[in-house]
């Protein structure tokens, strides 16, 4: 059986924004970390802003980073088995666009008070930031609806049913 070209597209963006979410997201996660167990800058450093902001970051801004550390390693290991059309490629690739709409709905608020008390720089990120996920968001919507599609899953059957190894 053929694999359709939808699939093969949601498995090069899966292994693509997999190890991209994984490293970006691992890094900060590490940065965050690694700022929590030192003690604060000089306040005249140059990057003491950032620091402290980093190290501020309450429990569900970390616990929203860890979330998407694994989300990147669900997506990018589904990534991979989808192009194998393993039924279990189909189902962890949904689980990780829920998990990540889940999480993207709940940090929707942290954006709002973020920009209510932004300079004119963080203004900008944050905006950046909130388009990124939001684009983030549509595509695992348009995802999880392809992937529910019964042509589609159909290509993810056990071999034992309707297609063969």
């Amino acid at each position: 059986m053929k694999r359709p070209g939808g699939v093969t597209a949601l498995g090069v963006v899966g292994i693509v924004f997999g190890l991209v979410g994984g490293f970006l997201n691992g890094g900060l996660l590490a940065a965050i970390l690694m700022v929590k167990s030192q003690p604060p800058p000089p306040s005249d450093d140059p990057q003491a802003a950032m620091m402290t902001a980093l190290a501020q970051m309450g429990g569900v801004a970390l616990l929203s980073i860890i979330c998407n550390v694994v989300t990147a390693l669900m997506i990018f290991v589904s990534g991979i088995a989808i192009f194998r059309l393993r039924s279990w490629a189909r189902i962890g690739y949904i689980a990780a666009c829920v998990v990540t709409l889940i999480n993207r709905l709940l940090m929707f608020p942290m954006h709002l008070q973020a920009m209510s008390s932004a300079t004119s720089a963080q203004m900008t990120a944050q905006v950046a930031g909130t388009i990124g996920d939001t684009v983030n968001m549509a595509f695992c919507v348009v995802a999880v609806w392809y992937l529910m599609q019964p042509h589609i899953a159909t290509q993810f059957a056990p071999a034992s049913s309707t297609r063969r190894a």
